[in-house]
């Protein structure tokens, strides 16, 4: 990219907006070395920048390159994106960042059909996946690969990805996920019906094979929806599985997606006795069922359970609130969100709480709470939050007939 142009960038001459607050970091891949921290402005009459002397273009590290890129990426600015990431990709020296960054860099050149250059690139993401991030990043490499090599017309290099992820998961969702993914290729590359026909052949031949079931299990619930087909399977599964926790959870979906809720109750109900370490989101699928099934003060005692049993949790005043909101108990969803808000354990939790709290004023009417947590989140420190904030002082107004006399005072963003 050259240093001009970093020099441009430095001088937020090739940034989106002067003043934006940077794009999040890559995922937990990205551990190379980290732009150092800028104090925030000091407070004053005139709020100004403190006196820091500017960092060297040529000494600005990769993550520097990688959060403009996503930033330009947001704005659908391609070239600028590629630009930042082929800086960044050459600047880390971390295998793991660099793996991401080269993720990024190849998904703007498959886009510009430049597939020959992109291949090296995500075949060096999916090498170089950090453990402790592998199930995320690894999922999402995988993809991007198999995307590629079907854009290219190998159809069978894709296939073969697929089929290695299905053999080493990683984990039980890994592994849902993996087969669901192979069956939809299955399905675009017109070999689902030859597919589906081999299964049904191997339950003939072994009514209790595992792999058929779930596979034929997975067909009819994600790929070709028959919710009673779904059904028959999952019960078997979870016959021959009477100890499998995910057996059953699959059971449970099953039964809720054939709108049969009071067996989806009654099995989740054992699953909470057996599994107590749970009982938190089990609870919270518990009271969905109820609302489903039109069981409104069931699904009202859960969320009184959950306060009593996570007073101190964010999280429980948070799913509380939820299920408040869905029965249309606004006022009460209402003081959950700020409970939550209240115990949250830093910003970005408490804004996301103080948000929805917001919405729920909103729709209970309550207009001058409402808009008086619009313009408290309209103070964050974060765009993005600012930026919603903004959308719901617009949307109040906009609902009262008052967009003349919207006015954004001192301090707001």
């Amino acid at each position: 990219m050259g240093l001009a142009l970093v020099a441009l960038m430095v001088a937020g001459e090739a940034s989106p907006c002067w003043g934006a607050e940077p794009a999040p970091a890559p995922p937990p891949a990205a551990t190379g070395p980290r732009m150092p921290a800028v104090r925030p402005p000091m407070p004053g009459l005139m709020g100004e920048l403190p006196d820091t002397p500017e960092i060297p273009p040529e000494k600005l590290p990769a993550q520097y390159f990688a959060s403009l890129g996503q930033t330009h990426l947001q704005h659908a600015q391609w070239t600028k994106a590629e630009e930042c990431y082929r800086e960044a990709y050459g600047r880390e020296h971390d295998a793991a960042a660099r793996g991401e960054y080269a993720c990024c860099l190849g998904q703007l050149l498959m886009r510009k059909q430049e597939y020959a250059k992109a291949l090296p690139l995500i075949e060096e993401a999916v090498k170089n996946v950090p453990e402790a991030s592998r199930s995320y990043q690894l999922r999402r490499y995988r993809t991007t690969l198999a995307a590629l090599h079907e854009r290219m017309g190998q159809p069978e290099k894709a296939e073969g990805i697929f089929l290695d992820w299905t053999r080493d998961p990683g984990g039980p969702f890994e592994a849902e996920v993996a087969r669901r993914e192979l069956l939809r290729f299955w399905q675009r590359t017109g070999k689902l019906d030859a597919a589906v026909a081999k299964y049904e052949a191997a339950l003939k031949e072994k009514p209790t094979d595992k792999e058929a079931l779930d596979m034929l299990r997975l067909v009819y619930t994600s790929v070709k929806p028959e919710p009673e087909k779904s059904l028959a399977l999952a019960e078997k599964l979870a016959e021959l599985q009477p100890d499998d926790r995910n057996a059953a959870m699959h059971l449970v979906g099953a039964y809720e997606r054939a709108k049969k809720f009071d067996k989806a109750i009654a099995l989740l109900e054992k699953l909470i006795a057996k599994h107590p370490e749970e009982t938190s989101a089990l609870s919270m699928q518990m009271a969905q069922l109820y609302i489903q099934s039109g069981q409104r003060d069931k699904a009202q005692d859960s969320a009184r359970k959950m306060i009593e049993q996570g007073s101190e949790s964010s999280g429980a005043h948070a799913q509380a609130a939820s299920i408040y909101s869905q029965l249309n108990l606004v006022d009460a969803a209402l003081a959950e969100y700020e409970a939550a808000a209240k115990l949250a354990k830093g910003d970005p939790e408490r804004e996301r709480y103080l948000l929805s709290a917001a919405h729920a004023a909103q729709r209970a009417k309550k207009f001058p709470k409402a808009e008086a947590l619009a313009r408290e989140l309209s103070r964050s420190s974060s765009k993005a939050t600012v930026g919603q904030a903004k959308r719901l002082l617009f949307d109040l107004y906009e609902e009262q007939n008052k967009l003349d006399q919207l006015e954004v005072k001192p301090g707001e963003k």
